[in-house]
């Protein structure tokens, strides 16, 4: 049995940018039969009624999708809302509506990434901007996951959050750089994107959240420990750097 890939995939107030996100992750797949996508939605967007109405609409013919409403106090709080326990899965990938998927097959490919180099891992996909310097799209395995219970980070509003997210990842020795780029990431930042109403309400918290992260950064992240034998995942060689 293939391991089963869960999408959890973030959207507020872009339900046409929503949708192009959910053909790149389908239209691409290789075996879309072992993927679901958790639309993470929330129940105070004004947008809500059109979400649902484009779900139902295409559900069916594009594959496996599931709307998760709720109410979110940021897009942190959106993105770790916690995973319904019925839902089957194995790998876990944070998706976003400036995302999209490039690559034909990248279910494969993240899969193989971790069928040859082992469980408990956060893996690290390159967009064209972002690169080896940070990791915008989160994917994990289960056993990763589970020892923290979150993606990122939950004293995070919006930003920031992907570089703690990395540099813990390293600081445990279960990170992964991964040379092939699968994807892209639209943000208005790197000039591939118009800035709108959303965007402009978390690039105002830029100074919160980069005083959270550098404080926690100070402290180590407040991890309790890392163990005496961590070192890195795996080699540069064996990560065709």
């Amino acid at each position: 049995m293939e391991p089963h890939i869960l999408v959890k995939y973030a959207s507020r107030s872009r339900p046409a940018r929503f949708m192009e996100g959910l053909h790149s992750i389908f239209s691409l797949a290789g075996n879309k039969g072992d993927i679901t996508v958790l639309c993470i939605l929330d129940t105070d967007d004004a947008c809500a009624s059109e979400y649902a109405n484009t779900l139902c609409r295409h559900n069916q013919s594009l594959g496996k999708t599931i709307p998760y409403s709720g109410f979110s106090t940021s897009k942190i709080d959106a993105i770790n809302r916690p995973i319904p326990p019925e839902i089957r899965w194995d790998i876990l990938v944070n998706f976003s509506d400036d995302m999209r998927f490039t690559v034909y097959g990248w279910d494969h490919l993240i899969r193989d990434g971790f069928r040859c180099n082992g469980d408990d891992l956060f893996l690290h996909y390159p967009d064209s901007t972002a690169k080896g310097m940070l990791s915008t799209m989160s994917i994990m395995d289960r056993k990763y996951f589970e020892r923290d219970g979150y993606i990122y980070h939950p004293s995070y509003k919006s930003l920031f959050a992907d570089n703690e997210a990395q540099e813990v990842a390293q600081m445990r020795g279960r990170y992964l750089y991964m040379g092939t780029q699968i994807f892209d990431h639209f943000h208005p930042a790197y000039g591939l994107a118009e800035w709108d109403e959303q965007y402009y309400r978390q690039q105002a918290l830029w100074n919160e959240d980069e005083a959270n992260y550098n404080y926690r950064k100070s402290h180590n992240f407040c991890l309790d420990a890392i163990s005496p034998d961590s070192e890195p995942a795996h080699s540069d060689a064996a990560r065709g750097e």
